[in-house]
C-alpha cells in the first residue's frame, strides 16, 4: 500500500502545475508543512564542500593570477573559503599540472573540467538546462580564444571570424550564457581576454562583446580581483 501511495503521490506531483503545487501546500497546517519538509530532507542532497585547495604559481609563488582566474573568481563568486598553494605543495600524481583543485581530499586537474565542476557544485553554469548547455559552449569558446590568441592577433580574417561570431552569439545577452548573473565562462573569459590584451587585440568595432568585457570588468568579484593588482601582481605573467 505504502508503495502504491507513493507511485501515486509522485505522479501528482510530476503532472501538477507550480500553482496546483502552491495551492495544495497552502493548504496544510504548520505541523503537516513541517512533516513535508522533514522529508525533504533526503541524504542525497549535495553537501557543502568543507575544504578546498587551489595548487598554482599564482599569487603565491608568481605575482600573477594567470590561468586560475576563472577558478578564483568562480569561488569568490560562490563566497566560499579557499587556500591557495604552489604546484610544490600539490599532493603527487594528481594531475599533469596545474592548476589543480583539491576538495575534501579529491583533487582535479585540467581548467576548463575544473570550472565545469564548480559551476554544478555552486550553481553557477545556468538553472535551466538550455542555459547549461549554453555555458558549456560558452566555456570552450573562451578555452579556444586563449588557444588561439595567438592567430587572432596575427591573422586579420581568423580575429574578424572568432569576433563576428561571439558578436552575434550574445547579442540581446548580458552574460555569455544568456544568464541573468555570470557563469563560469564569463570568469573564463576574464582570463581568455586578458590574453588578448597583452597581444594588444583590439575587438572594439564588435558592440556586443565590447559592452560585455566592461561589463564582467565591473561586475564586483572580478572588479576586486582588479583592485588587488597591486605591488606589480599582474593579471598574465609576463
Amino acid at each position: 500500500m505504502g508503495g502504491g501511495v507513493s507511485k501515486g503521490m509522485q505522479a501528482g506531483v510530476k503532472t501538477a502545475s507550480p500553482a496546483e503545487l502552491q495551492q495544495a501546500v497552502g493548504g496544510l497546517d504548520a505541523a503537516e508543512k513541517a512533516k513535508l519538509l522533514d522529508a525533504l530532507k533526503v541524504d542525497d542532497v549535495p553537501k557543502a564542500p568543507t575544504s578546498i585547495t587551489v595548487y598554482y604559481w599564482g599569487p603565491t609563488v608568481m605575482n600573477a593570477y594567470g590561468r586560475a582566474i576563472g577558478i578564483y573568481l568562480t569561488l569568490d563568486q560562490a563566497g566560499v573559503k579557499y587556500d591557495m598553494k604552489g604546484p610544490s605543495d600539490m599532493p603527487e600524481g594528481c594531475a599533469m599540472a596545474v592548476p589543480v583543485i583539491d576538495i575534501d581530499g579529491f583533487c582535479m586537474g585540467q581548467c576548463p573540467a575544473i570550472l565545469v565542476a564548480l559551476g554544478e557544485m555552486f550553481q553557477l553554469s545556468g538553472k535551466t538546462p538550455e542555459e547549461k548547455m549554453r555555458c558549456l559552449q560558452a566555456l570552450e569558446d573562451m578555452n579556444d580564444v586563449f588557444g588561439e590568441r595567438v592567430k587572432i592577433s596575427e591573422d586579420a580574417e581568423r580575429k574578424k571570424k572568432w569576433f563576428t561570431y561571439l558578436d552575434k552569439k550574445i547579442q540581446d545577452k548580458k552574460w555569455l550564457a544568456g544568464t541573468c548573473e555570470p557563469t563560469v565562462a564569463d570568469f573564463h573569459g576574464v582570463f581568455a581576454f586578458e590574453t588578448l590584451k597583452t597581444k594588444s587585440v583590439d575587438f572594439s568595432e564588435y558592440p556586443n562583446m565590447t559592452k560585455w568585457w566592461a561589463d564582467i570588468q565591473a561586475y564586483p568579484v572580478v572588479a576586486k580581483m582588479y583592485e588587488s593588482l597591486v605591488d606589480g601582481r599582474v593579471m598574465i605573467p609576463p
